[in-house]
């Protein structure tokens, strides 16, 4: 009796073993996410992370610019020595004032300045001088001030061995953050891991209430009433933009109350970026879930997106300091430029004008999403 028991236990676990199996054989979407998911999360580390021993390093010259001006033959020489890093692609320009602006709109990651008497100060007799030589980093991009500074110190090492020991001068950097404080790893990352946390609940409000509906029947049976498609569109996105609001506020509260974060920018604005990326996410959601046939898809489908997003939209490395094949796949996912516009607004208080760009791609992205949801889902009808 028992070994007949014994047997029928394990003629169960076979049966619902082999019908799992099915299901997911089936489910060909899911079953493809299975396999390529695991490999999509180390490619994306790869992707970002450095080979380097350490995470404030990069594997591709940063983009800084350099105003000399002591235009002396000493000064020649630095700049030559910081040319001839690999770690820096080097352009010259005449005027500090572009120089920090370029620095703030992002066209250059740093600004290095050169002051006036910087070869006089440092063959000065008899005593030694402090020379300072003015570094204009963004310092709201993970690790990027470190690494500019670490490039720069080595530069100027190389270059006080090359003109020899006889100049007893104190070659020192002064840093001037566009912040206007000193940020922590947590500071510079809190921002755009704020966004990927809106992301994850935004996802959820569209693609998995859809699924839901499915395995329910509702929705089918919503689709026989006389409201259109576009009336249900927006039906759901305003609720999840209600929802987006909310979850906001409490984000923001955490933010505050809990990791003694500063919110320098305008709040207005960083509502406005959170329904952004709420609509766009929503639009994805709804493009996905027109062919997901399960809960379970949405859910492989959400761990795919989201997980390599932490990677690749700069919430552990700001795309400046990824591979450049690497920054190609990064600018083209819209929610590179939502925690752009969060780490602007967050830590250096900038105004709209310095996130319209990140707007006008968020929008973009929208829209498309929305036409390409609209054609998958009156496919899937018929």
């Amino acid at each position: 009796m028992g070994r007949r028991r014994v047997a029928g236990t394990i003629y169960d676990i076979s049966l619902i073993g082999r019908k799992e199996v099915r299901q997911l054989w089936r489910d060909k979407a899911s079953l493809t996410l299975t396999f390529l998911i695991p490999v999509a999360i180390l490619l994306a580390f790869g992707l970002t992370i450095p080979s380097s021993s350490s995470l404030a390093a990069a594997d591709v010259p940063i983009r800084v610019t350099v105003c000399d001006f002591d235009n002396t033959a000493l000064s020649h020489d630095f700049v030559t020595i910081l040319g001839n890093s690999t770690s820096f692609d080097l352009t010259l320009q005449g005027d500090a004032n572009k120089a920090r602006s370029d620095v703030e709109w992002g066209i250059y990651s740093a600004a290095i300045i050169i002051p006036e008497g910087f070869a006089v100060n440092l063959t000065r007799r008899p005593y030694p001088a402090n020379i300072s030589i003015i570094v204009i980093e963004d310092d709201s991009k993970s690790f990027m001030a470190e690494m500019v500074e670490s490039e720069v110190a080595n530069a100027t090492q190389i270059f006080m061995k090359a003109i020899g020991l006889e100049y007893k001068a104190n070659v020192k950097l002064t840093e001037d953050k566009l912040s206007g404080r000193d940020l922590t790893f947590r500071s510079t990352t809190a921002a755009p891991v704020m966004g990927i946390a809106l992301i994850f609940g935004c996802f959820d409000d569209a693609a998995g209430s859809m699924a839901r509906e499915r395995e329910r029947g509702t929705f089918s049976r919503l689709l026989l009433t006389p409201i259109n498609r576009f009336s249900i569109f927006m039906g759901k996105t305003i609720a999840s933009l209600i929802l987006t609001v909310v979850r906001t506020s409490l984000l923001l509260l955490v933010l505050v109350c809990y990791l003694n974060l500063t919110i320098v920018g305008s709040l207005l604005l960083v509502f406005l970026i959170a329904l952004l990326i709420d609509t766009t996410t929503v639009a994805l959601g709804f493009a996905i879930s027109s062919r997901a046939k399960s809960t379970r898809s949405v859910v492989i489908a959400q761990i795919a997106i989201m997980i390599p997003l932490i990677f690749l939209t700069g919430v552990l490395r700001p795309p400046e300091a990824m591979p450049e094949y690497a920054r190609g796949l990064v600018n083209v996912i819209p929610y590179t430029y939502a925690n752009d516009a969060f780490r602007r607004v967050v830590n250096l208080g900038q105004g709209i004008e310095f996130i319209m760009n990140d707007i006008i791609v968020l929008l973009g992205a929208t829209v498309i999403l929305f036409i390409i949801a609209a054609v998958m889902m009156k496919r899937s009808i018929v």
